[in-house]
């Protein structure tokens, strides 16, 4: 091993001792290039892990770690898709507790790892149209213990029906949340946010979530995910909203 990929390496350890079981994109990417890298585990889904993956990592989904048998394989690195870390959290657990194996959590993810711009497999970056959804119980659970979550509210009252109800009340929803109000163009959101945040995209369900994600990818941004469904579903609270089909009856 060369001497300053090995003190990159010991640095890592170092770093991830720190942040109890989260290691930084950095420090991963250090130790992938070492001569002893550990074994990264994606627990995301099959189909996110088929479209793009750090090169090398294993497949095993959060919903199935604590049933699959694994082989003692030593020092693990694990990573979900960065929005509801309680689910990584579990997995992390899981695989610390049987013996032959020290797994730590890449802080972030890996929308946070892509965002950076560290290799990923699959072509540079997704399709123009193809933009990650979270659904309202998602983003529930993902505010309550994630600290990168920001909401960036992006509805219009002039969009709502008239004499619809109001905008629902994103802090009152979201009482651990993070709120960024903004307007159409990238720009304005720049300031208001850090490399380390998770950008939700919120509208009032008419495609404009999807319009600024365009700007955001435009301005070499990318760590940013969509409410699927906008205000309607903030109204409803992720429940489906129930259409009364009314049939007229032949006399």
């Amino acid at each position: 091993m060369k001497p300053l990929v090995y003190l990159l390496t010991i640095a890592a350890l170092i770093l991830g001792a720190q942040s109890g079981h989260c290691l930084s994109p950095e420090a991963l990417d250090a130790m992938l290039k070492s001569g002893d890298p550990p074994t990264v585990v994606d627990v995301r889904p099959s189909f996110h892990y088929s479209k793009s993956h750090i090169p090398g990592a294993i497949n095993i989904p959060a919903s199935v770690c604590q049933e699959k048998n694994l082989p003692p394989l030593g020092q693990v690195v694990i990573y979900g898709d960065g929005i509801v870390i309680e689910w990584e959290d579990e997995c992390l657990d899981s695989l610390n507790a049987r013996e032959g194996i020290t797994a730590e959590r890449l802080d972030g993810g890996f929308s946070r790892w892509a965002a950076l711009g560290y290799a990923a497999t699959g072509p540079s970056g997704l399709s123009e149209e193809s933009f990650q959804y979270v659904t309202y119980n998602m983003l529930s659970r993902a505010v309550e213990t994630n600290p990168d979550v920001l909401l960036v509210d992006l509805r219009k009252e002039s969009a709502r029906k008239e004499g619809g109800e109001a905008l629902a009340d994103l802090q009152a929803l979201f009482p651990k949340a993070r709120v960024v109000k903004t307007g159409r163009k990238s720009s304005g959101l720049v300031d208001n946010s850090n490399a380390r945040d998770l950008l939700v995209l919120i509208d009032n369900g008419d495609g404009k979530a999807q319009e600024y994600a365009r700007h955001l990818r435009a301005a070499g941004m990318h760590r940013f995910i969509i409410l699927a469904g906008g205000e309607p579903t903030l109204q409803s609270k992720g429940r489906p909203v129930k259409k009364t089909i009314t049939r007229e009856i032949p006399q």
